[in-house]
């Protein structure tokens, strides 16, 4: 029993991961204005990650869309600038802390929030290319 404990003790230090903290749940986020994305690490965990948007089990058609990175873990925060993104709608996405360029290799999501883009204004949309006339 005695040697359990440290046993126990240093698995559970070493098993923790990534931890997305904010946009907490239930949020609306402005896309149009810089919006910040917070987490927590532990010393295994990457040093580097991409942070997406995505609506994967949340809408259709599911996508993953990069929105800052790479960024280093060690900062714990990163801003990621207010821009247009027709391709996003305005729908209920998560935040997901992802691989570059490999978004399916999930580190860790928050909680679903709900995006609004009142700047971006699309004004046709070519559905079967998929192309965006947007007026900023």
């Amino acid at each position: 029993m005695h040697l359990a404990i440290p046993f126990l003790t240093i698995f559970l230090a070493t098993a923790s991961a990534l931890d997305c903290q904010s946009p907490p749940s239930p949020s609306t986020i402005n896309l149009c204005n810089d919006w910040t994305v917070r987490w927590d690490y532990v010393n295994t965990d990457p040093t580097e990650f991409c942070i997406y948007l995505s609506n994967y089990e949340l809408g259709y058609p599911p996508h993953a869309i990069q929105v800052a990175g790479p960024v280093n873990r060690n900062n714990r925060r990163a801003t990621v600038p207010g821009q247009c993104r027709p391709e996003l709608g305005t729908s209920q996405h998560r935040v997901w802390l992802s691989a570059c360029n490999a978004p399916l290799t999930i580190y860790d999501q928050c909680d679903p929030i709900t995006i609004q883009q009142p700047c971006c204004r699309v004004s046709r949309v070519n559905a079967r290319s998929r192309e965006f006339e947007v007026d900023e």
